[in-house]
């Protein structure tokens, strides 16, 4: 089934290619004067491939490296209650729509940045990467605020009680005073890849992680000379680790050892107007991240009707089913900047070819993991439960939900693709559609209306996987991506 369906996204992305763009006779490089011909074979000629892995697998492993901290995070927490846990998983579930604004800069700024360095204009690239930091320091004043003021309020809201509320505003309200460092540190890792250098990148991040996870068993538990902060421990390790990573990014915009220097004052000034298109471009990707974290809020309860064992195996499921979801998002957060580069670059025919050997690339190795979780799911989820029932109904769940992870990896590789485009209204309008017309309504009628059971709300989800990397894969085919200006 996965596999007819990812041949009908082919034959749908090559379907219009030669009328939705200009034709291209070879890749010729329509590049500013005084680009460098060395610069030329990293993303310009040669196989394209080549690329797509140079610059996806470092964004891999600096994805899951960032993920595995938070795993770590909850490891040493949870040494401290269950209420402590409970306070950072409800914070999460409000966290994601207070820090959508870094959305709104973060993919305005990785369509600008690539594009302008594509083109070879180094200085404007230089100018564009200041002006993202200035915007990210903007919306993280205005998400911390927010946050901040209303942290125990949002609390109450998820449900959080007693202690538990005490405990999540204390945690939240240092992670809005660290959130300025928390959006540019991330800042630092997309500019990076803009600028064809990954690894940089990846090592940051890495590090980055490291340095969390030392400092997280230090601070909460008071270990030698540290003092024991419980909970906030957890959140200034977070918040220290931001600062840290930012400061060590920013030395190195500003030494040799990065593609583009910045310097204090550059030959292509800051400009307000090009902070405002930046924000132009991102607010469609802003809205998308909102409405897709509300759309979790809202499935969440519905599955918890279906009882705690149920809910037990959807919490490991979901945990488990990270993998290769957050190995086709850190492919796509390299493979957008390249997209990006490519049409600054002018080649309509190359920027195609890569979008599909993007797409089929990310699917085919979700599509190994989620095989090779198909098969072993007894294993999988014997290593958390003993219970049998809970292994037995997390089986059946677990290999539903992996028959949909081919269509989510093309669904969020087209999404790069249009990002790197800087075409951020089309995955807003997707996901809009595909939660609140597709998903919800679906769900809705398997529980209510036809009165079954948990099965057939992952079968549910399974026809909204399908249909949005179906509905993705059409509006790509379009080509008009291609022809946007930013």
């Amino acid at each position: 089934m996965s596999s007819s369906r990812l041949d009908n996204s082919k034959s749908i992305l090559e379907a219009e290619q030669n009328s939705a763009i200009d034709t291209v006779e070879s890749d010729e490089v329509h590049r500013l004067p005084g680009l460098p011909t060395s610069h030329l074979p990293d993303f310009a000629t040669g196989s394209i491939f080549r690329p797509i892995l140079r610059m996806g697998w470092p964004s891999i492993i600096g994805f899951l490296a960032v993920n595995l901290y938070d795993l770590a995070d909850l490891f040493w927490v949870a040494k401290l209650g269950a209420g402590h846990v409970a306070a950072i998983a409800l914070f999460e579930g409000f966290y994601w729509v207070l820090i959508a604004t870094n959305d709104v800069a973060g993919l305005g700024s990785v369509a600008i940045i690539s594009r302008r360095y594509g083109e070879g204009n180094f200085d404007a690239a230089a100018a564009s990467i200041k002006e993202t930091f200035i915007l990210k320091w903007i919306c993280a004043l205005f998400s911390g605020i927010i946050g901040w003021i209303f942290m125990e309020d949002l609390m109450i809201l998820m449900g959080a009680k007693g202690e538990v509320v005490e405990l999540g505003v204390i945690y939240g309200r240092i992670h809005m005073l660290a959130l300025g460092f928390y959006f540019c540190a991330y800042s630092v890792f997309t500019s990076l890849r803009s600028i064809e250098a990954p690894k940089k990148a990846m090592v940051l991040m890495l590090a980055g992680a490291i340095f969390n996870m030392i400092l997280d068993p230090l601070l909460i538990f008071g270990v030698g000379p540290f003092p024991e902060l419980g909970i906030a421990g957890a959140a200034y390790a977070s918040a220290i680790a931001y600062v840290v990573t930012l400061t060590v990014g920013l030395i190195l915009f500003f030494t040799r050892f990065s593609p583009i220097r910045l310097q204090w004052k550059g030959k292509v000034p800051v400009s307000l107007n090009s902070t405002i298109n930046m924000v132009k471009v991102g607010l469609p990707g802003g809205v998308n991240t909102i409405s897709f974290s509300l759309a979790r809020a809202v499935i969440t309860p519905l599955i918890a009707i279906f009882g705690t064992t149920v809910v037990a195996a959807y919490g490991v499921i979901m945990r488990v089913t990270l993998l290769p979801i957050f190995v086709i998002f850190g492919l796509g957060l390299g493979v957008s900047p390249l997209i990006g580069n490519l049409l600054g670059a002018g080649l309509k025919e190359r920027v195609w070819k890569t979008a599909r050997q993007s797409i089929f690339f990310g699917a085919g190795i979700t599509l190994t993991l989620s095989t090779f979780m198909y098969i072993f799911s007894p294993q999988i989820l014997g290593v958390f439960f003993k219970d049998d029932e809970i292994i037995s109904i997390g089986v059946e769940l677990l290999r539903i939900w992996v028959l949909g992870m081919p269509f989510v990896a093309v669904w969020i590789m087209v999404e790069s693709v249009f990002h790197g485009a800087g075409d951020n209204i089309p995955p807003m309008v997707i996901s809009l559609i595909a939660s609140w017309l597709i998903e919800i309504p679906a769900v809705l009628l398997v529980i209510y209306w036809l009165d079954l059971g948990a099965v057939a709300v992952w079968w549910a989800r399974f026809f909204y996987f399908g249909v949005g990397a179906l509905i993705a894969a059409i509006w790509l085919s379009r080509g008009r991506w291609i022809q946007k200006k930013v």
